[in-house]
């Protein structure tokens, strides 16, 4: 099965411009690497960087940064990052993991292991091919997922709707979601959307959010 993923522990830096008085980098692309968990199992790293200015607000709703690890049974887990300005780091994991980054190569430290992530570039996403619908479980609930021509999406839960929309980032290397209406609960409106696919045929989705009432794997149907 091969998977067609646009980015693996993914940080997603969602648009947004500083003043040059801000003095953030100007970072773009995507970042992969490999690092360690505490018993030395490998966790595989994938930085996808927008632009760092809109992670420095600890509260800010409309962009942030996803940090997406998988562990060696390739279950995945997301965090918010947060971009310090004084010290040009980027926190994720609650501060167990920093990093330095750089628009080459960003330079990454946890308490058990240093660690690079090399600048990569994807293959470019065809968002047509994900036309169609989803289905998904969560501990929550049953949810389905409806993707259109016009880039929209709709999440069907038990009594619920959850509506948005899809778009590029990156020179269509990435795909984002954000779901404008919620009535389900989900407390995270902003993912990235990747897709698994086996014999070039589309198989399922993969969302990358910090979500965890919303469901990570969605089959077609």
């Amino acid at each position: 099965m091969k998977k067609c993923l646009l980015g693996l522990i993914s940080i997603a830096v969602l648009a947004g411009c500083g003043s040059d008085s801000n003095k953030v980098p100007e970072v773009s692309g995507v970042f992969s690497g490999v690092t360690y968990s505490e018993v030395g199992t490998p966790i595989k790293v994938t930085a996808t960087a927008i632009n760092l200015a809109d992670s420095e607000s600890a509260n800010n709703a409309s962009y942030q940064t996803i940090v997406t690890l998988w562990d060696e049974r390739d279950v995945q887990v997301s965090y918010s990052g947060r971009y310090h300005q004084a010290s040009n780091k980027l926190t994720f994991a609650n501060e167990q993991y920093e990093c330095i980054p750089n628009n080459n190569q960003w330079r990454c430290v946890s308490a058990v292991d240093n660690f690079t992530l090399s600048k990569t570039t994807p293959k470019a996403v065809n968002m047509d091919v994900l036309l169609g619908r989803y289905s998904a479980q969560s501990e929550f609930d049953s949810y389905r997922v409806v993707i259109t021509a016009d880039e929209q999406m709709t999440i069907l839960g038990t009594g619920c709707e959850a509506s948005g929309s899809l778009s590029y980032a990156l020179d269509e290397q990435v795909l984002m979601f954000e779901l404008a209406d919620n009535d389900c609960g989900f407390d995270t409106r902003i993912g990235i959307m990747s897709y698994v696919s086996d014999n070039d045929e589309l198989f399922s989705l993969e969302f990358q959010t910090v979500d965890e009432t919303l469901p990570i794997i969605w089959i077609k149907q």
